[in-house]
């Protein structure tokens, strides 16, 4: 499952929490999105659709 996180998030350093889940994550599918801030399915729609839809097709 893909991890993304929000740069610009209430919750503190983002790229902490993705170093984090790289570690944790079996599949290590980790992205933050610099520009993004708490609502990324809203902001950036086709870019969540888009990883989505490339993990779907990696799995099946």
């Amino acid at each position: 499952m893909p991890a993304i996180f929000a740069g610009r998030s209430v919750v503190p350093d983002a790229e902490c929490r993705a170093r984090r889940a790289r570690k944790v994550l079996r599949d290590r599918r980790v992205e933050v999105l610099p520009c993004s801030f708490n609502a990324i399915n809203g902001e950036f729609p086709e870019k969540i659709a888009d990883r989505v839809e490339r993990f779907l097709t990696e799995v099946e």
